[in-house]
């Protein structure tokens, strides 16, 4: 469920304009007509615009629900609501002094191609479906690397990742199921202080 909200801020969702650089979103839009109190049916025109989220989504410390009340220009939750939470949501992470991940710089694209765009050209390979490349050349693009850097995941399971961290110092925060879609902070980054990286399945 987590990851589902999480997807809702990212990779087109209608809740693109909830996102906080460099912190993960998660939650909903809503946008839904009001009831006539004075009969059957709904009123025209008047609408209840909404979305509800927590950040930060791999580690939640507040919980927002913004809602607004007959909008005048435009009624949908995804231009009325959500950039309103990202603006209080963005208050609070900093107010409360919590560190934003390690994200790319250009964060107001979609952070898939952000992530292709600040890794290594052996990540893109990495990114490729896993039947296309052979075992060989599986285990080249997806070694982990030394240091203190975060390892590239990309596409493995959740036993595969465990594996690859074995005897590393770290800690892997699993978020849904599957394999690796996306990884904060990505491939190539410094180990946070936490030693905690979080692992986004789909």
């Amino acid at each position: 469920m987590r990851a589902m909200l999480v997807g809702v801020t990212t990779k087109g969702g209608t809740g693109g304009n909830a996102r906080v650089d460099g912190f993960m979103v998660a939650g909903k839009t809503g946008t839904a007509q009001k009831v006539n109190p004075n009969g059957r049916g709904y009123l025209r025109g008047a609408y209840i615009s909404s979305f509800g989220g927590f950040i930060p989504a791999n580690d939640p410390k507040f919980v927002i629900y913004v809602a607004v009340d007959s909008p005048r220009k435009s009624y949908y939750a995804a231009t009325v609501a959500a950039p309103v939470f990202s603006r209080i949501a963005s208050y609070a992470v900093r107010k409360e002094g919590i560190a934003p991940l390690q994200l790319a710089e250009e964060s107001t694209v979609n952070p898939k191609v952000r992530r292709v765009a600040s890794e290594p050209k052996a990540v893109k390979k990495a990114e490729a479906p896993r039947a296309l490349l052979t075992a060989t050349e599986l285990d080249k693009v997806t070694n982990v690397e030394t240091g203190d850097t975060v390892p590239n995941l990309m596409n493995l399971t959740t036993r595969e990742v465990l594996r690859k961290v074995s005897g590393q110092d770290l800690k892997v925060k699993f978020v849904g199921q599957g394999t690796v879609s996306e990884v904060f902070p990505t491939a190539g980054s410094q180990v946070p202080e936490s030693k905690e990286i979080t692992v986004i399945m789909k």
